[in-house]
């Protein structure tokens, strides 16, 4: 079979890359990788079988002529703060996978919302992903092709956006947040999130005639071990740092004046749209454990006191 990958530059879809190449070997199957920049396009181990091909999510044609032939398509979320373009995106690519005859697809969803069977969450970051979910359920309704809707944790390495985008190892001794109600995030690690995303595809094109993948036509939900509040993250950074650092409530009228500041080319705006992250987490949306993460790696996954001890070593 022929798997189609996007994103392949981005955190998450690099590793997805990484991981997926060494699981091909000695099989049958070969990559396509649509990148908007050819020239651009990742590098890839030795004895890959690949190919490099232009995609543009705003223009659908290169979409049609990227993914034809392809059999997989993973297609990772639009890196962009602006809901309706990435929603138009993601739809651009789903209806030009339709187009070529792609026979599965998977979308990299985020795990806000709590348990996979949710549509609804309080976090504007969430938004694009539901129309999307929502739009990519309905639409292969009406057709053979299979989809599986990946909500991926919310990665260890990111815990600076949810930590008021600060720097502790430059000094800083606050986290100024809104209040989050002492709900967890089930932080996940980014890699085992692409080695899980990677294994899931791998066992899609493995399946006989795409049957038998048991996660077809199913939304769900990648986590890590347990639920860490923010202010217990804090607490286990703090222990890599010669100096206190801790989290201190605001109100959100604060936290969009100081958020804006610091993300100056966004401004206030999209700092007041941050906000809404935090009403999520403290309604419970991020603190849902699963164990599918697990089951799909056939181990643990690495607790957040190891991968934080990494990166700050």
């Amino acid at each position: 079979m022929k798997i189609i990958l996007t994103g392949t530059t981005g955190k998450l879809g690099s590793r997805v890359l990484a991981h997926i190449q060494a699981l091909l070997r000695d099989t049958t199957h070969s990559l396509i990788i649509s990148v908007y920049n050819p020239d651009k396009g990742p590098e890839l181990a030795d004895g890959t079988a690949y190919e490099i091909r232009r995609g543009n999510f705003s223009d659908p044609p290169t979409l049609d002529s990227a993914f034809k032939g392809g059999d997989i398509l993973l297609l990772i979320s639009y890196p962009s703060i602006a809901n309706e373009l990435r929603v138009k995106n993601h739809k651009n690519a789903i209806d030009a996978a339709i187009r070529v005859g792609v026979k599965h697809i998977f979308y990299t969803s985020l795990a806000f919302a709590g348990p996979p069977s949710s549509s609804s969450s309080s976090a504007a970051v969430m938004q694009a992903h539901l129309s999307t979910e929502a739009y990519l359920r309905s639409t292969l309704a009406k057709t053979d092709i299979k989809y599986t809707v990946i909500r991926e944790g919310l990665y260890t390495e990111s815990w600076p956006l949810y930590l008021g985008f600060v720097d502790p190892k430059a000094g800083e001794r606050e986290a100024l947040v809104p209040e989050s109600g002492g709900r967890g995030i089930a932080w996940a690690k980014r890699d085992e999130l692409g080695e899980a995303t990677a294994r899931l595809i791998v066992d899609a094109a493995n399946a006989p005639s795409g049957s038998g993948f048991a996660y077809a036509d199913k939304t769900i939900l990648l986590t890590g071990p347990r639920a860490l509040s923010l202010e217990d993250t804090a607490r286990i950074i703090s222990k890599h740092l010669t100096h206190p650092f801790v989290v201190r409530t605001v109100s959100v009228e604060e936290f969009t004046k100081v958020g804006g500041k610091m993300y100056e080319k966004l401004g206030e705006e999209w700092a007041g749209m941050w906000a809404t992250t935090y009403t999520a987490i403290a309604q419970g949306e991020t603190e849902v454990v699963d164990e599918t993460l697990e089951k799909i790696l056939g181990r643990k996954p690495e607790s957040v006191e190891i991968t934080l001890e990494t990166e700050f070593a």
